[in-house]
């Protein structure tokens, strides 16, 4: 059962003499060979651990958590050492907790040390005894032992169907788990605890009274303990026999252990559940009862014959289960339960079908007879029904095939159940009509006037009761709205309304329609009236929807949206305050739904509009002179932000900030995004209001996840958004990276001219080549105090190529940061060691970040 090799993580197990001589001694089978195991008849579950004569507490821990996990119920542990292992305490708790019980050899060195797992608290630890009853000269003792067993010469099987004797706790560990086996084969849901409980109560007492350090609570005894094992449940009381009469019940009962779950259910055969008596429901423990009316779960009683009562306990790990054999003999009456009458067309439906009930499983016959109880047809004969619910159908004719005249007719059902009992009869009235109901159609509006409300249409005339399916059609007999479905109305007048709209909730055009009905009687006759012609008129205001907002942001022509809820002509212009500037349309026929209008941006007079905000208005007028006007702003957004930021930028965060700046040439609400190296967005920079000129951003190089990122040793990349009061928007992307140069600063180049001194130069030497002006500020910092500044100089760099020498005022070893400021204030940083080679003996280098 799940065998396991934890250290080839496999499920072939290697034969070893020791394991074998274990498993052989709890669970050896009865064959006439050899040896019988404490508990011959339950399944071993082989689990290494061992690499050749070691094993490791994660490799013991890992099989124990596996054996639970399989639905191992004991673990029998014949190893252990002397140190403590929190993971095989971890492993053997969560075994505990999943109702395993768990027994460990003592050990075999003839001391009161503790030998781990078998001293852990949840670990049974046994002792080894020997043919007499005393304490193995070998075996551990100490106040950890819970119970001994026989340890010494125990003969068991080995390895290629060998046997022999061994000796040690290993072997007087399997003998306690397999008692531990027997005593779970009686009762599978006891617990841990109750199982070591009754292993302690029923050990034999050898030394001290009571738990002594040598033997625990005694050696433990196989008999005795089974003897006070109690069962999960008592026998099932009840009658061997049953005669169900439709009346009385089979009543039962029994002890169910408590916080099982139990079910109890009738079998004929082995798997096939017929009832159930009661669904599984968690026990508290008591008596149980039950009752069976000898009814199956299909509704019909039972035939006679043979039924096995079960009785199922669970736990959801382990499953008990009692029976017992009733032998049932069916003496109910048959019942037949059907309606009283019926109304049938032959001419509407081919079949007429009536539902009937029995109660067990009979054999029926139907015959139809005329109002003056002549014979008319047989429609069933000593058919055998064995369903609850069933069907007779007619198909309105005579035994000769022939249809029958309109009249009333009776179905008379008999039947025979079990044991030749005759159910009584049961009659029903069917009443056989074809005459089509009548019914007249009168408009109550025409034309009918469409104005957003609910409004009666229709009036129909009937002379009986009925059911109506009405529609509006147009005048070609498209179906375009159903009215009511299957409505009923009884004999008078019955009123329809209707609010103008079809099938899918639009309004219908105007045009010429007219209404159908159909109207069904009882029998199932259909009569389909039409109504005359009438003529549709749409007299809803017109309705134009559209934005708020229009935007002309590109010179040229440009397409504009709006909707009418009905036709109309359509005027268009474009005002400043109450002035027209521009008449883009008038009176042009637009159709419902979704339009448009295009306009290429300029007056009456042909000249482009400046920015600014216009507005709009459209006019819908239709032809009953009801009209809606639609306005709203017009923007004129030509003119986008234009957006001076620089393509390269330094980050150093920090003392040196994250600041970027910027120039806007007019005012503008501005977002800033950040994007990495792949061009994933990793931070947005909240939207704000910026004025026009000089701003800027900060970035402190967190992302919105919430961590740093390195910018700079990483490439990263920011973009300005800016979007004007217009809605015109413009967006700039930059780098952001210390590796670069910024595009004005075409190089670089510096040197030092060597003093007398070895260690120290007499001045350093830059030749700076720049596009555009700018300012450069050059630190001196003492080399071994970088946060004492010796010397600050501002240079005003021109266009072209700078020759810049600066002269040192002390001999001290100097180390040089250069800082370069764009012309909107963005910062450069770039660092010179003066102990470097590649700046000394007048060499060119080009300046590093």
């Amino acid at each position: 059962m799940s065998p396991y090799d934890v250290i080839m993580d496999w499920t072939r197990i290697p034969a070893h003499p020791h394991g074998t001589h274990v498993a052989g001694i709890i669970a050896a089978s009865i064959n006439k060979t050899g040896v019988a195991g404490i508990a011959p008849n339950v399944k071993i579950m082989p689990i290494n651990v061992f690499m050749y004569d070691i094993a490791y507490d994660f490799d013991i821990a890992k099989a124990i958590v596996y054996a639970a996990d399989k639905g191992a119920n004991v673990i029998n542990m014949s190893l252990g050492s002397y140190g403590y292992s929190a993971l095989q305490d971890d492993a053997v708790k969560y075994a505990r907790g999943k109702g395993v019980v768990i027994i460990a050899a003592a050990g075999n060195n003839s001391t009161n040390a503790r030998m781990y797992p078998a001293a852990l608290p949840s670990v049974i630890a046994v002792a080894a005894t020997d043919n007499k009853d005393k304490s193995a000269w070998f075996s551990n003792w100490g106040n950890h032992i819970d119970i001994s067993a026989p340890g010494e010469n125990i003969y068991s099987t080995l390895p290629a169907s060998s046997y022999d004797y061994m000796s040690g706790t290993s072997m007087a560990a399997p003998v306690v788990s397999g008692v531990a086996a027997l005593i779970l084969s009686k009762n599978p849901f006891l617990s841990p605890d109750q199982v070591e409980d009754i292993l302690a109560k029923s050990a034999l007492d050898l030394w001290r009274k009571g738990w002594d350090e040598q033997f625990g609570y005694g050696r433990v005894d196989a008999l005795k303990a089974l003897q006070q094992t109690p069962a999960p449940m008592t026998a099932i009381s009840s009658a061997s026999t049953f005669t169900p009469t439709g009346t009385n019940k089979l009543s039962m009962s029994f002890t169910a252990q408590k916080g099982t779950t139990v079910s109890v259910y009738i079998e004929k055969t082995k798997g096939t559940t017929l009832k159930k008596l009661v669904n599984p429901k968690k026990w508290n423990g008591g008596k149980v009862t039950a009752a069976w009316d000898g009814k199956l779960d299909s509704g019909l009683y039972a035939s006679s014959g043979s039924y096995t009562l079960v009785v199922k306990l669970t736990n959801g790990k382990e499953t008990v289960y009692k029976t017992k054999t009733v032998k049932l003999t069916n003496k109910v009456k048959p019942t037949i339960k059907m309606g009283s009458s019926a109304v049938y067309s032959p001419e509407s439906f081919n079949k007429l079908a009536l539902s009937y009930d029995i109660n067990q499983t009979t054999t029926i016959a139907a015959r139809v007879y005329d109002s003056k109880n002549t014979y008319v047809k047989t429609v069933l004969y000593n058919k055998t029904v064995t369903a609850k619910r069933n069907k007779i159908e007619w198909d309105g004719t005579n035994s000769r095939g022939q249809k029958v005249k309109d009249g009333l007719y009776k179905l008379v059902v008999s039947g025979t159940g079990a044991n030749k009992i005759k159910a009584t009869n049961a009659n029903v009235s069917i009443e056989v009509e074809t005459v089509k109901p009548a019914s007249q159609i009168d408009l109550l509006a025409s034309p009918f006037k469409i104005d957003g409300t609910l409004k009666s249409a229709l009036k129909v005339t009937l002379k009986e009761k009925v059911s109506i399916t009405a529609y509006v059609a147009t005048d070609k007999g498209a179906k375009v709205k159903r009215l009511i479905h299957n409505q009923t109305f009884n004999a008078g007048e019955a009123l329809l309304k209707w609010d103008g709209k079809n099938d899918s909730g639009k309004y219908v055009a105007e045009g010429k329609y007219l209404y159908q009905t159909e109207v069904r009687d009882a029998a199932g006759n259909v009569r389909i009236t039409k109504s005359k012609v009438f003529a549709l008129e749409d007299r809803r205001k017109p309705v134009v929807s559209a934005t708020k907002d229009f935007a002309y942001r590109k010179e040229g022509t440009a397409s504009f949206t709006y909707t009418l809820n009905k036709p109309a002509a359509v005027s268009i212009q474009v005002l400043n305050g109450s002035k027209i500037v521009k008449t883009i349309e008038s009176g042009k026929a637009k159709n419902t739904g979704a339009n448009k209008f295009v306009w290429d941006g300029k007056d009456q007079a042909g000249n482009l509009l400046a920015d600014g905000n216009y507005q709009y208005a459209i006019t819908a007028a239709d032809k009953y002179k009801n009209t809606h006007i639609s306005t709203g702003n017009m923007i004129m957004a030509l003119v986008p932000v234009e957006v001076t930021a620089p393509p390269i930028v330094n980050f150093y965060g920090g003392a040196y900030g994250g600041d970027v700046y910027y120039k806007l040439s007019q005012d503008a609400s501005v977002a800033v995004e950040i994007y990495d190296s792949t061009n994933a967005k990793i931070r947005t920079i909240k939207a704000a209001t910026r004025k026009a000129g000089l701003n800027h951003f900060n970035w402190d190089g967190i992302v919105d996840a919430g961590y740093y990122t390195y910018p700079e040793v990483e490439i990263y990349y920011y973009v300005i958004k800016a979007k004007n009061s217009l809605g015109n928007e413009t967006a700039f992307k930059g780098k952001i990276t210390k590796e670069e140069k910024p595009n004005w600063l075409k190089s670089h180049i510096s040197f030092f001219t060597p003093s007398g001194d070895s260690w120290a130069d007499a001045k350093l030497n830059l030749s700076i080549d720049v596009t555009e002006p700018t300012t450069m500020t050059l630190y001196a910092y003492d080399y071994y105090f970088y946060e004492k500044e010796r010397n600050r100089e501002v240079y005003n760099l021109a266009e072209g190529t700078n020759e810049i020498s600066y002269r040192r005022d002390s001999l001290e070893v100097l180390f040089y940061v250069i800082e370069y400021k764009d012309q909107l204030g963005n910062e450069y940083i770039y660092e010179i060691d003066e102990r470097d080679p590649k700046h000394h003996h007048e060499q060119k280098t080009e300046i590093s970040p």
